[in-house]
């Protein structure tokens, strides 16, 4: 955790020096910086950044989020598939590392390492971070799914993972508060944590 934190700092200062010099560095497959969402909604991508596990054992390692998880992802988001990949997208494990049980296996510290990549690397506002494997990987345990927390110089959103293999999705009104919370965090909006019921901390 201490080199984690170390490089933290250092990205953090990058992160400052290049917003303060207005700096335009976009996504290399960045195509509309700005979209409207279709409630009319402004959402500017190259200030977005989604971390998920990893790919699916037929997913191409080269496009993180291109399958079915990125098309939820997308939907929840009010956004269309396009404009999900023009935000900044990195999975933690780079290859599908196979099952453990009924859920796939994770590398954390293959995850580790990549969490800090995206610390020194992206110069984003807001990351997503896919299920509760991701979020430790940044040093966020022991937190509700739609909690917001700042670190880092940045603004993280600890979101369920998409896969359908979390229950967390069985319940309809977590779907529903879920789209609410997503959609705000995207807009740059803070969610209070007050509307966070205590009872959505899972384990994944």
């Amino acid at each position: 955790m201490q080199l984690l934190e170390a490089k933290a700092i250092v990205a953090q200062r990058k992160f400052i020096r290049s917003t303060t010099a207005g700096s335009q560095e976009l996504n290399g497959d960045l195509t509309q910086p700005v979209f409207m969402n279709k409630h009319g909604h402004k959402i500017e991508t190259r200030k977005i950044g989604l971390v998920g596990q990893a790919p699916s054992r037929r997913g191409d390692p080269r496009k993180p989020l291109a399958g079915p998880n990125g098309q939820k992802i997308a939907r929840l988001a009010g956004m269309s598939y396009g404009e999900l990949i023009a935000c900044r997208r990195k999975h933690l494990n780079t290859h599908y590392s196979g099952k453990r049980g009924k859920r796939d296996a994770f590398d954390h510290a293959k995850g580790n390492v990549n969490a800090s990549d995206v610390l020194l690397d992206w110069r984003v506002e807001r990351i997503v971070l896919l299920g509760k494997n991701v979020a430790r990987c940044f040093g966020l345990r022991d937190l509700p799914f739609l909690a917001e927390i700042r670190i880092y110089g940045r603004r993280f959103l600890i979101f369920p993972h998409p896969s359908g293999v979390n229950r967390w999705w069985n319940e309809r009104r977590n779907e529903r508060r879920a789209r609410q919370i997503l959609q705000r965090f995207l807009r740059g909006e803070t969610v209070p944590a007050g509307e966070i019921p205590k009872e959505w901390i899972e384990p994944r």
